[in-house]
């Protein structure tokens, strides 16, 4: 599961706000929040694909403090699920983000309208040494994330893909609550 919640955060860290929201550079917006779920897929170095469980977040862009903040619950089925938080903090067409546990780090740049991004390129850097780097797009039906795990020695232990679609603030508190057992 740890490297299944840090994929998952560094998935979502860039941020996208809906096709319909205009938010400019500098503009002092009110924050806008969405809400994400679908399935990630990995590849491991064998050439097999295995489901690598559900992803369900909750991100608040707030274009007036230049922040993201994500709440994200990673499900694979096998274990419990598990809960986390990321702080993006944008810097033109750069960010730098951070795991509140301190379960990673790492920065990354974008590409397309501020607040409203059409790619976006991180690399994550875990404590052990691992490091995901991630290519994430947005479409009209969502985003698509595509991570290789790196091992401290330069191995890919696993490269994922995930399509994440958008859901209803009632839809993620219902899927939350379902999945972390807890109201």
């Amino acid at each position: 599961m740890r490297y299944l919640a840090a994929i998952t955060m560094i998935c979502l860290a860039a941020g996208c706000a809906t096709p319909n929201a205009r938010v400019s550079e500098g503009a002092a917006s009110a924050p806008i929040t969405l809400y994400v779920e679908g399935p990630s897929v990995g590849t491991l170095p064998t050439g097999r694909t295995v489901p690598n469980g559900d992803v369900l977040a909750r991100r608040t862009l707030d274009p007036a403090t230049r922040r993201i903040v994500e709440q994200v619950v990673a499900a694979d089925g096998r274990r419990s699920a598990s809960e986390c938080e990321v702080v993006m903090t944008v810097d033109g067409t750069s960010f730098s983000m951070k795991e509140s546990t301190g379960g990673f780090e790492g920065d990354g740049t974008l590409e397309g309208t501020p607040w409203r991004w059409s790619v976006w390129r991180s690399t994550s850097r875990l404590p052990d040494g691992t490091r995901v780097e991630s290519l994430d797009s947005r479409s009209a039906d969502g985003l698509t994330a595509r991570k290789r795990v790196i091992n401290r020695d330069g191995a890919v232990v696993i490269q994922t893909v995930e399509r994440l679609r958008p859901i209803s603030a009632e839809r993620f508190a219902e899927r939350r609550s379902g999945l972390l057992g807890r109201c």
